[in-house]
Formats: structure tokens, sequence, C-alpha cells
């Protein structure tokens, strides 16, 4: 029988008492663990939405306190977190350093031209503003910029800002006065009655022997700002006598009260305006000014992207050889296709020494190859597609898009508003539904302002969606569309002699 209580064997009773030998964790430790796990993630969330700290210059604090929100468009982005008052060596000027903390998510938002202020209850010819602080208390007001980027400091503004929208895309010119001539921050600017933007800024030029306005045109009109534009006052009512008495011309309310600045444009406008160009403020505006009918296209937010590049047929003619010249474009309508106007490569009976130039080739018209565009409808007949100019692939030949893409294009409906792509820097050129009509002929246009020889051949779309409709054709002394999707029999078809008749 074998002895099962020796040196060898353990018992039951020993095997269930535990080994103090083995190292353990006290549970004790697991409470300071958990502990700086907490004040770990407090501190990282505390330093990650600590937020944004800036300082803001004001001359006065106008009641404001620690604590009081920082707002942007009635939406609380920060708080004021200190004020100091701040005085010079002879503490004979002073001003109020007032130091935000803004929220993380606003700091994009931080620009040079970004704007602080003060709001508070303010009474004046614009109005009443800042009501709700009068018991609610004032709180700092932000409006975000669009310039490079700044974390300040930032020197804060008497009063808010105009309360016109500001956008990058916004035009701003400064106007140059003899006096203030009506010149109120907030003023309408107006073109024919019509709001257009405000005046921004008004304050003293740099050499203190005129006043400066800036005013802020939405970008929507600032195609209607252009190099020959002209800005008056239009504040107050005017008086003139005349053999039927004394005429008043009285403008809005808001421009009596206020004061404005009008624009008018005239058909030869020019290039279009850029920011900061800078213009002579008319005391009134001239009886001529009134009669201008330009044609502008103030509403095209996304002009079209066409393939096109100018070309021109120069030459000498008559017995004097007085140079002349004629001006055109040409449109890619494919990879390897470019349309031109036919009478651009065609040369006067009377010409000498032509020459063609399209970008930076040129050649005489026997080394220019061309062929006739596939009949679409009969109507192509003006235009040929250009292959080579002086042993050149017009392809190669100046600044195209590679790969080329196809552009969209569309059936115009009637009345609809086109639009020629002049390529000019005087813009595109609208033409309203009820300036063109489609004839057996193609598409003919009335009584279009802003057209000139130059824009023969552009490219013509819809001003609604931008796709291609047609070619501009200049025919004599009127102007046509050769679409680029020929007419369907259904499409109706007006007789235009039959309509000048009536």
């Amino acid at each position: 029988m074998v002895d099962q209580s020796g040196p060898d064997h353990e018992s039951p009773v020993a095997s269930a008492i535990p080994d103090d030998s083995r190292p353990r964790v006290s549970a004790a430790w697991s409470v300071p663990i958990v502990v700086a796990v907490v004040v770990l993630m407090v501190f990282w969330r505390g330093w990650s939405e600590s937020g944004v700290p800036v300082e803001v210059d004001f001359d006065a604090a106008h009641g404001l306190q620690i604590g009081d929100p920082v707002r942007c468009r009635g939406v609380s982005v920060g708080e004021v977190r200190d004020i100091v008052l701040r005085l010079d060596e002879t503490n004979a000027e002073s001003s109020i350093r007032v130091e935000l903390i803004l929220d993380s998510s606003f700091a994009d938002a931080l620009r040079e031209d970004t704007r602080f202020w003060i709001e508070r209850p303010q009474f004046d010819l614009r109005g009443v503003d800042g009501l709700e602080t009068i018991a609610g208390g004032r709180f700092v007001g932000v409006q975000p910029g669009v310039g490079p980027a700044s974390t300040g400091v930032f020197s804060g503004n008497e009063t808010a800002p105009a309360a016109f929208p500001r956008n990058a895309a916004d035009l701003v010119v400064v106007v140059e006065s003899a006096q203030r001539a009506g010149l109120r921050l907030g003023g309408p600017v107006t073109y024919r009655g019509v709001r257009i933007g405000e005046i921004e800024r008004v304050g003293l030029g740099d050499a203190a022997n005129q006043v400066e306005a800036r005013l802020l045109i939405d970008r929507r009109y600032r195609d209607l700002v252009r190099e020959r534009s002209r800005f008056f006052s239009t504040s107050g009512v005017g008086l003139e006598l005349g053999l039927d008495g004394i005429r008043a011309d009285i403008g809005s309310l808001e421009e009596i009260v206020v004061g404005g600045v009008g624009l008018a444009t005239p058909p030869n406008a020019g290039a279009i305006a850029e920011s900061g160009d800078r213009y002579v403020l008319a005391p009134r505006v001239e009886e001529e000014w009134l009669e201008w009918e330009p044609s502008i296209a103030w509403g095209y937010d996304n002009p079209p992207t066409i393939d096109m590049a100018p070309i021109a047929i120069r030459y000498q003619e008559g017995l004097l050889r007085r140079p002349a010249a004629r001006r055109g474009w040409v449109v890619r309508l494919g990879t390897d296709e470019f349309a031109v106007p036919a009478d651009l490569l065609q040369v006067p009976n009377d010409a000498r020494e032509a020459r063609i130039y399209l970008g930076d080739a040129s050649a005489s018209p026997t080394d220019i190859v061309h062929r006739p565009i596939p009949d679409r409808g009969g109507l192509w007949s003006r235009f040929q597609l250009l292959d080579s100019i002086g042993g050149m692939e017009v392809v190669g030949v100046g600044r195209w898009s590679e790969p080329w893409l196809p552009y969209p294009v569309t059936r115009v409906r009637p009345q609809e508003t086109l639009l020629v792509v002049s390529g000019r820097s005087v813009g595109n050129v609208p033409v309203p539904g009820h300036r063109w009509r489609r004839t057996a002929s193609g598409i003919e246009l009335t009584d279009v302002a802003g057209l000139y020889a130059t824009d023969h051949g552009a490219p013509v779309v819809s001003a609604e969606s931008g796709a291609l409709v047609g070619l501009l054709d200049r025919r004599g002394g009127g102007w046509g569309v050769v679409e680029v999707d020929p007419p369907r029999a259904s499409d109706p078809v007006r007789n235009s002699s039959s309509e000048s008749r009536r």
C-alpha cells in the first residue's frame, strides 16, 4: 500500500492556500490611476477647447464688462476675458485693451480686415441700432474678414460696420470729393435708382485736401462699374427754375436723409473696374448721363470657359496704301475643329501685302489651309474650319485647352436671354429675349448695344445655363447668330420682311 502522505504529495488543503510569494498589485493603486486618467482627459479637453486669445484696442469701453459675449451675426463665438486701461508715457492719451477668447472654430475668420466693435444703443441718421443691449447688456460684435490671416492686435471700430454683406468677390472702389457732399457711412450706392451697394467708409485723404469715400459694390453688380463710369452725389433735393416753373428733383427718403452716391455708365464704358480704382465724385448728375443706355451683363456669375483666340487680317488699301484691318475670333468646336468667319480669310480686291495673324503665327492668305464646315441646315457657309497657318497647325498656335472637352450645347428657347462672350476686357454682352428673333437665315439680333466689329465670330451662350448656342455673325450693318445645333422644322420662324412692314 502506497503512502500518500509523503513530501511529494500536495494535499487538497495545502493547494487551496494562496501563494504569497508571487508579486501582485494592490487594489488601492487603481484609484489614483483612474484619477490620473480623468485629470489628463479634463486637461486635454480644456486645452483643446481653450479657444483663441485675441486683443482689440478701443477708444472707450462703453460699459463693456468681463464675461460679456462676443457675437457674430447673433451667434456667440467667445467672451471678454479682460479689460485694461492703457496710458502712454505722458498719460495724455489712452486706449482700452480688450482681451477676448474666441472659439477655436472661429480662428479661420480672423483676418487683417476682421472688424470688432462694442454693440450698444446708437441713434443717428442711419436709424436705431443695438436696442437689444438696453436690457441684455453690451457685447463685442465681430465681422469676419476676407484678407490675409492675422491674430491682431486689432483696432476696434467706434460703430458697427455697414450692414451690407461682404464677400470676397465684391468690388471696392474709392470716390474723391472736395467736400463731404452728403457722404455718410451706410449711404446707398444706386444705379438707375436700384441699390447696388453702400458707402463703407468716409474720411479725409492722405494729404487732407479732399474727402475719400470707400464704396462697396455687391459682386452681382460689379460689372456695371467701368473705366468711364461716373459717380455723383444723390443727397438732398435739387431745384431747377424753368419756363414751366420750379421743378424739384427729389430722390428717395433714404438718399435725402442719409445721403448717397449714384452711378452712371456710358455705352462705350471701357474695361471692367477692379478693386482699388479711384473716381472723382460729381456734385450732381448731368442730364447726358441719364440718357446713357449701355448693355451690360450684370448678373451672370459663371461666365463659360470656351476656347477662343483673336484673329486679324491686315492689309493696305487704296492708292495711298492706307493700313486697314479686320478682326474677329477663332472658336474651337472640336479637338481639331477651329471655326472662323470666312470673311476674315478673304482679301479685298484692291488690298496689298495682306497677312493673317493668329497668336504668335502670321502668314499670307495663300499660306492658310481651311475647309468648309459640314452643312448644318445651310447656315454655316459664312464660317470655315481653320487647319493651319503658315505651315503650323492651329492646335499648336496660341493657348488652347489640352485635352479639349466638348462644351454643353443647347437649343435656345424663345425670349431666353443670350450672352455674347466678348473675350474683351469690357466683359460679356447680354442680348435680352426681346432683342433677337429666329428667321429663315438663323437668329437675328435687333438693337443690341455694346457689340463691336471685333466681336465677329465670338461664341454666344445661354445666359441661364452657359451652354453654347452658336457663333456671332456680322451681316452687313447688323448681327446674327449661326446656331451650333441647327433649327428643326418645328421651330417657329419669323419673316423679317413682314415684321418690318408691321
